[in-house]
């Protein structure tokens, strides 16, 4: 029975070049096959007519395997197991949900959420070591396989068409053709930035010492109680924290200084408004009335200013005008006068000017009245020193009385 090559030969390829298929055959099962399509048409006595034959027969070919391919798949695809019928969350899911994605690897389906592949993407894509940008291969977690480039196509555009939206760092990987050095290479200051706002979530093991290393960073005296409740601590702190993660370990130096006085400015603020955060306190609890004994109850001050301030209406609906806007604090001048409007005010100096000449004469004048008044203000005093004023007759005889005592 002949081979593969020699049926494809055999059908499709004209006379005239079969010889030369069967001299210098190409292996249509092979990325070679490419250069091997190179190495006939380049030859020394190959006219275009044969040239066009070459590529007619080569097309032809390539219809046929990408066709034997495809049905192979779908034979294969139509007949695999699936692998779970549960999410990584260990909720049901099924190959009919919305926003699913069925990833095909030897031979088995495997059903995930979209959210999980974007989640299990971004944790590769964003890995440092030691804060330093390494992402790492973007892996089945199931299998801890690497993902196909096909797959990786195929998951692109899974996202692209459904409601979520792109993560950024599988934009730009996609925009580097899938190539991880290339990713790494162009993309560190992302990286780093995507990993260090994940870094408190999923990477901090003492909360209480970090918070107590911000502070002092911060040169603040702030002290946290060590039995004060992890999980509201975690809540309170965890913007705080990410600005403080941000300012130390960012490779992008104008971002790390506007973080670090965003932190020491919000924390200020923090300890401004209660500065007894997290301290311990005792509260007495009386549970029968008639009974002296009294029972202490201790509790964590949790009370304290939230992180994001409420954003005015009038400054949220012109935020958007930029530095043309009149802020209520800070007023930017930005559009340079015209001449028209230069000449203008030359005009209202000029008149302001001779304003200000009849205020200085006013001036002088309100000068004159006042030092009449001052001189009439005097002789009202010595008036009033003259003057004793008896409210009542009760006042009067106490007076009368304070009068003898002195004459005697």
């Amino acid at each position: 029975m002949n081979s593969l090559k020699e049926l494809l030969i055999e059908r499709y390829c004209s006379p005239e070049n079969k010889f030369l298929f069967t001299f210098s055959p190409i292996d249509f099962l092979s990325i070679k096959k490419y250069t091997d399509l190179k190495t006939h048409i380049n030859h020394f006595f190959m006219t275009n007519t044969a040239k066009d034959s070459i590529f007619s027969f080569f097309n032809k070919i390539q219809r046929l395997i990408w066709a034997v391919g495809i049905l192979k798949r779908a034979w294969l695809y139509k007949r695999s197991k699936i692998y779970n019928t549960e999410d990584l969350l260990l909720a049901p899911i099924s190959t009919s949900d919305k926003n699913v994605f069925v990833l095909f690897q030897n031979r088995t389906k495997y059903v995930f959420q979209l959210r999980e592949l974007i989640r299990t993407l971004t944790d590769s894509l964003c890995h440092c070591c030691h804060f330093f940008p390494s992402p790492t291969v973007c892996k089945n977690p199931y299998t801890n396989m690497a993902l196909n480039k096909s797959d990786l196509y195929n998951i692109y555009f899974a996202i692209r068409f459904s409601n979520y939206n792109m993560p950024l760092l599988f934009e730009k990987y996609f925009r580097s053709n899938f190539h991880l050095e290339k990713f790494s290479r162009e993309n560190q200051d992302i990286i780093n930035e995507e990993y260090l706002k994940t870094y408190v979530e999923n990477n901090c093991q003492d909360i209480y010492e970090l918070t107590r290393d911000m502070f002092r960073d911060n040169q603040m005296r702030f002290n946290i109680h060590k039995c004060f409740p992890k999980e509201v601590l975690l809540k309170i702190m965890k913007p705080y924290l990410d600005l403080f993660i941000i300012s130390q370990y960012s490779i992008h130096m104008p971002k790390k200084i506007q973080a670090y006085r965003l932190l020491h400015k919000k924390l200020h603020q923090f300890i401004q408004f209660n500065p007894s955060f997290g301290k311990r306190k005792v509260r007495i609890v009386k549970k029968n009335p008639f009974d002296m004994k009294h029972i202490c109850q201790y509790y964590f001050d949790e009370n304290c200013i939230p992180f994001h301030f409420e954003i005015e209406t009038d400054e949220f609906m012109k935020s958007h005008l930029g530095n043309e806007i009149i802020h209520r604090r800070n007023t930017l001048v930005v559009n340079e006068p015209d001449d028209e409007e230069v000449a203008d005010d030359s005009d209202h100096d000029i008149e302001e000017e001779v304003a200000d000449d009849d205020v200085e004469e006013e001036i002088a004048d309100d000068a004159d009245d006042d030092v009449e008044e001052e001189i009439a203000d005097d002789d009202i005093e010595e008036e009033e020193e003259d003057e004793v004023v008896i409210i009542t007759d009760r006042s009067r005889q106490w007076i009368l009385e304070d009068t003898d005592d002195d004459d005697e």
